[in-house]
């Protein structure tokens, strides 16, 4: 999926770079393009297998870990990561029969929940937690919080609009400041590579392993927010660039089909020295049809247009 997505960024970026040096557009030659965007590998196992992996794995010694050094956090982190798709859907189903069962069944969630995490843990997860949002913020993230934040705000927007969101910062070639834009705490970059030159940056939500992510591309010099909706729009046919209310960007969309499984609605954001493209994706990790896949963009697009309309450049 990373090698499909980097040949239409190619593609994309020799397109938009041939708009651009049209007598109707820049004339300016462009440099070599860096690019931040890229895909997590996806991972696939039973829920049996992961949750009774993530219980017998997981040592006290992490499971209870409270100041101490960064490799421990950063061990508990990733095993987070791991273990979170079988977990969820353990908290999804024990979630639901809580609703159904009412308030004992409930009580009996919560009791999972800190035996599984450990109360300990949680406890200080929801420290954290309340800490940011009276305007403590401290400079690491409690591993836990992104997950706690995706049980509780499914809906990345929710999320947003109740303010646990943090600024991203991303260098990129052309500018002397770094590009900045937001996101809520509960997304991470999923994937960083080099390949042919260009650095792959994309952050996805659940902590970096979940199913909508956005990447951040660095356009060549001189194109133009036309140049590049020209770029996508001959990359597929059928597409047409359409102006963001209230703003100068401009989106196009790629929805999913029988042969695309992920739908992608690309974001041209015009900064004062360059423009800048988001891709915001919606995966398809559950194998339903692409109805469902451009039904679920549709719901998250207005998130997707708030991160696009925070990207800018400090002065």
């Amino acid at each position: 999926m990373v090698r499909n997505f980097l040949l239409t960024l190619a593609t994309l970026t020799a397109l938009s770079t041939a708009y651009a040096q049209t007598p109707e557009a820049s004339s300016a030659a462009p440099d070599a393009a860096s690019a931040v965007a890229g895909r997590a590998a996806e991972g696939s196992a039973s829920v049996g297998e992961k949750a009774s992996s993530f219980l017998d794995s997981l040592s006290n010694s992490i499971k209870n870990f409270g100041d101490d050094t960064s490799k421990e956090v950063s061990k508990y982190s990733q095993e987070l990561k791991e273990k979170w798709p079988g977990l969820k859907d353990q908290i999804n189903e024990k979630w639901q029969q809580g609703l159904q069962q009412g308030d004992k069944a409930k009580s009996s969630f919560n009791e999972w929940m800190n035996n599984t995490f450990s109360k300990e843990r949680m406890d200080k997860a929801e420290a954290w937690i309340d800490n940011f949002k009276a305007g403590t913020e401290e400079k690491v993230i409690d591993p836990l919080v992104p997950f706690l934040l995706t049980l509780r705000y499914p809906n990345p927007l929710n999320e947003w609009q109740a303010g646990y969101r943090r600024t991203q910062s991303v260098k990129v070639q052309g500018l002397d400041n770094p590009v900045e834009l937001q996101l809520p705490i509960s997304w991470d970059i999923s994937q960083d590579m080099n390949v042919d030159g260009r650095y792959l940056m994309t952050w996805k939500n659940e902590s970096g392993t979940g199913p909508y992510s956005i990447s951040l591309i660095s356009t060549p010099a001189g194109a133009t927010v036309d140049s590049i909706a020209a770029g996508l729009e001959k990359e597929r046919a059928g597409t047409k660039a359409q102006k963001l209310q209230g703003s100068d960007i401009q989106m196009v969309r790629y929805p999913a089909t029988a042969d695309v499984p992920d739908a992608v609605t690309y974001f041209i954001v015009p900064l004062k020295e360059k423009t800048i493209l988001l891709a915001a994706e919606v995966m398809n990790k559950k194998k339903t049809t692409p109805e469902e896949i451009n039904k679920v963009m549709s719901e998250r697009e207005p998130f997707f247009e708030l991160v696009a309309k925070s990207v800018f450049v400090n002065p």
